[in-house]
């Protein structure tokens, strides 16, 4: 139970710290990879902007499960750690929201496990969860659910709703993690009407100096491409100012390439031929 546990805390911040998707999200997204063309260029170079700004925007999830983001986490959990392995049992409902929710509200979860304690299923819950990182407070509503396997390894899937700044998002994500915290994340979200799904992302840079980022993105009809961005820098509006973007798709790794050129505007090379069009 006590390695269970473990487990199960250290996986908590990660549900914390989710980031911000919109609308309402669809089940329906074509896995196989697009093929870039004239028809569909476009659309291409919208879906690879969508998953960059998203993927900058939710950049607190620690997808890759760096030592970073799981040693912050385990600092702020490790005086609980032996508090709950002593009183945890099976079918019990825990609260942790003194140290989840640290601003406020509550967050509670349900424990259920073999008979050795060595695996189970969790159940979140988060009520008006208040935390504040990087300045500002987030408050967080849903539920998420886990599975723990015997060898450690675990999977985790998320239903949120997120406020901050005056804002609110709804987010579904899954991320599975071996015992020694190798993960993958996907996260579903909707922009201008379209289903995506997100994963694999890297990201390095920041706000100032422009950000770094490679991720795929699954476009609802369409499929997914690969996507590598350069010295990225948001506008207000959430457009790019300025940066550029490479795309491979199922037949070429520079199928598509994309330069920002104003916070409205890109320009789409395709076969050589540019084109410039709205984000």
């Amino acid at each position: 139970m006590k390695k269970l546990l473990s487990t199960v805390l250290m996986t908590l911040g990660l549900i914390a710290l989710v980031g911000c998707a919109e609308d309402e999200i669809s089940s329906s997204i074509n896995e196989s990879a697009m093929t870039v063309d004239s028809e569909n260029k476009n659309t291409a170079a919208r879906s690879a902007s969508a998953g960059a700004n998203q993927a900058i925007a939710s950049d607190s999830v620690p997808r890759s499960a760096t030592q970073n983001g799981f040693d912050a986490w385990v600092n702020k959990h490790k005086n609980l750690f032996g508090i709950q392995n002593r009183l945890a049992t099976r079918n019990t409902i825990i609260d942790i929201s003194s140290t989840v929710c640290p601003d406020g509200g509550s967050a509670t979860y349900v424990v259920e496990t073999n008979s050795s304690g060595t695996t189970g299923t969790f159940d979140v819950t988060y009520n008006n969860c208040q935390d504040s990182w990087g300045g500002e407070t987030t408050t967080i509503n849903g539920t998420a659910s886990w599975t723990v396997e015997e060898s450690g390894a675990f999977s985790y899937e998320y239903d949120l709703t997120t406020t901050a700044d005056g804002q609110t998002w709804t987010i579904q994500g899954t991320l599975q993690c071996d015992a020694s915290f190798n993960c993958s994340y996907t996260e579903d979200f909707s922009a201008d009407g379209v289903d995506y799904r997100l994963a694999n992302v890297e990201i390095s840079g920041g706000f100032g100096s422009g950000y770094n980022a490679s991720f795929r993105i699954y476009h609802e009809e369409l499929g997914y491409i690969d996507v590598a961005g350069e010295n990225l820098v948001l506008c207000d509006n959430g457009n790019f100012q300025s940066g550029t973007i490479s795309v491979t798709d199922s037949t070429n790794s520079d199928a598509l390439l994309i330069a920002f050129v104003s916070c409205s505007q890109m320009t789409v090379t395709f076969n050589g031929n540019a084109e410039t069009v709205s984000q």
